[in-house]
């Protein structure tokens, strides 16, 4: 019996002793917390891609009338001549107009004080303002400009600016409208009429089945 309390002895001190020497076990909370961040393998949603923001289309201008190749608005009748241009002249409406493949150049005689071209009319492969060329959809060149109304219900088909009506409908300054061609044999013809803060020069271009067929540059009121 004696022996038996001694062994128990003997094991409740050796147990107390290895309870002294070790570490009480950390909370669990806190091995969580220290464990390192793992980065996750989902994929992650990107964000919507921003639209990209469309230049702002403004009037035409004069300056982008002055810039187009081939213009010669200040060239003089003796000066078609020596370019060697065919030359035209219409008695009927005072005018003479000299011409190659390209382009036309109409005189008005009944402006005794204009020495110049009235209009210049582009045929061939030429770039106009907005880099308007023949061939090109009526679509596509009224997408060149501000669309601000509706041309197809406006009363002048009118399609940005305001228009004046005690013009006749033919020049308000800073205005684009859509008319009814100038030629009754033209089939599905329609032109575009740009005019400029100064209201001239101003830009006329014409279609055909939607078409661009030529462009004109108005530099004074017919």
């Amino acid at each position: 019996m004696m022996r038996k309390l001694t062994l128990l002895v003997t094991f409740l001190l050796l147990f107390l002793n290895a309870c002294d020497n070790n570490q009480a076990p950390k909370n669990v909370i806190s091995i969580l917390s220290e464990q390192p961040e793992i980065p996750s393998t989902k994929p992650t949603a990107s964000a919507p891609p921003t639209e990209t923001n469309k230049p702002t289309l403004l009037p035409l201008t004069e300056q982008e009338i002055y810039d187009v190749e081939l213009l010669r608005l200040s060239w003089t009748r003796e000066q078609m001549n020596e370019l060697g241009l065919e030359k035209i002249i219409n008695e009927g409406t005072a005018e003479t107009i000299y011409s190659n493949e390209d382009a036309s150049y109409s005189f008005f005689d009944f402006y005794s004080s204009l020495t110049t071209p009235a209009f210049v009319s582009v045929y061939g492969d030429i770039a106009g303002p907005r880099n308007i060329r023949v061939g090109d959809s009526f679509e596509d060149v009224l997408n060149r400009f501000p669309v601000e109304q509706d041309w197809k219900i406006s009363d002048s088909g009118l399609f940005y600016g305001q228009f004046d009506y005690a013009a006749e409908l033919k020049f308000s300054k800073l205005t684009g409208r859509v008319a009814d061609s100038d030629y009754a044999d033209v089939e599905n013809g329609k032109k575009i009429v740009l005019c400029t803060e100064e209201v001239l020069p101003a830009l006329t271009i014409h279609f055909a089945n939607d078409v661009v067929t030529h462009f004109t540059i108005i530099t004074v009121a017919d």
